[in-house]
């Protein structure tokens, strides 16, 4: 799906930028770092929302594999058996 027209910006593309953005996950430094600018603005929303929900599922990556570590017993001493 497209994410903005007027650069032609896919949702994969976009998603790839953002999360190559490191740190600063801004829309700006996004299409910075797509080396394009917003044109319309019509893409603005849509291109947070996109921020958003990577960042939260990175959340629950992070908090999955915490549990899954907790539950083998990384860092504490034996494996609990499952």
């Amino acid at each position: 799906m497209y994410v903005c027209i007027c650069n032609g910006l896919t949702e994969k593309r976009v998603l790839a930028a953002a999360r190559e953005t490191g740190e600063r996950r801004s829309v700006g430094a996004l299409y910075k770092k797509m080396g394009c600018k917003p044109q319309c603005g019509m893409c603005l929303t849509h291109a947070k929302t996109i921020i958003k929900q990577d960042d939260y599922a990175a959340k629950i990556r992070d908090k999955a594999e915490d549990c899954v570590e907790a539950a083998m017993g990384f860092g504490h001493g034996a494996p609990v058996s499952l």
